[in-house]
């Protein structure tokens, strides 16, 4: 499978960003030129980029600030930011033929479901609305 179909993709990420989602990620959205952007490794963002030993956070921290860089969070960091439960509705996640749904589900009603070709989209959504409508 396709690294950026293990990721949220970039119109995601920098909604979760704009939301104050944290920035910690093992990937993140990369801009290489004006509207163009690559996958890169945390890793490859830390490297030391010059002489002093924080040169690679340096340049994490301004990337992030400036808009050039956005986490691209994976399924199993967007896990870890979904709670199980939110008041009496619980996490349901399923694949149907070919695309991932993902709702908040209750006895009698669905809080709110989004379904999209890939896992970490339809967890992305989901996340960006619980932090929209105050409910994480």
């Amino acid at each position: 499978m396709e690294l950026s179909k293990q990721v949220c993709n970039l119109e995601l990420a920098k909604k979760l960003k704009e939301l104050g989602v944290p920035q910690e990620s093992l990937f993140y959205w990369e801009k290489i030129q004006r509207e163009s952007f690559i996958l890169s490794l945390r890793e490859k963002l830390m490297e030391i980029v010059d002489e002093s030993e924080e040169g690679g956070w340096t340049f994490l921290e301004e990337g992030l600030s400036k808009g050039d860089v956005y986490s691209a969070f994976t399924v199993a960091e967007l896990g870890e930011m979904l709670p199980f439960i939110i008041k009496e509705y619980r996490l349901v996640i399923w694949r149907e033929e070919s695309s991932w749904k993902v709702f908040y589900g209750g006895e009698k009603c669905a809080l709110c479901e989004f379904e999209e070709n890939n896992l970490s989209d339809s967890m992305s959504k989901m996340l960006a609305y619980l932090k929209e409508n105050k409910l994480i």
